[in-house]
């Protein structure tokens, strides 16, 4: 079970941002030092709502930036999964492909 917490505005804009797929103002997010980890109330990251959303430019910087790709969400979701149940097939493709990458790389 995810602990509550208090959304800070960066991080409340950060998920405005993957929400609408708004790549160059996560950039901007960046300078104020948020952090790509951070989940909301249901346990969702940006990471996780940019996938469901469709937004490969996102999930990519936020991957490259750090992002958990096995955080999972109260539901037991991960990012893939929710591109995956809203088929977002270019960012199921691209996370898929990713995570191989890595899983090579070890």
């Amino acid at each position: 079970m995810l602990e509550s917490l208090n959304v800070r505005d960066e991080q409340f804009r950060l998920f405005y941002a993957a929400l609408r797929g708004a790549k160059v103002y996560m950039q901007t997010l960046n300078i104020l030092g948020w952090s790509v980890n951070h989940y909301d109330y249901d346990g969702r990251t940006a990471l996780g709502i940019a996938a469901s959303e469709g937004h490969l430019e996102c999930v990519q910087y936020l991957v490259h930036h750090g992002a958990n790709l096995e955080h999972k969400d109260c539901r037991g979701n991960t990012a893939l999964d929710d591109a995956r149940r809203e088929n977002r097939t270019e960012v199921v493709n691209w996370l898929e492909k990713y995570a191989q990458t890595l899983s090579e790389a070890k």
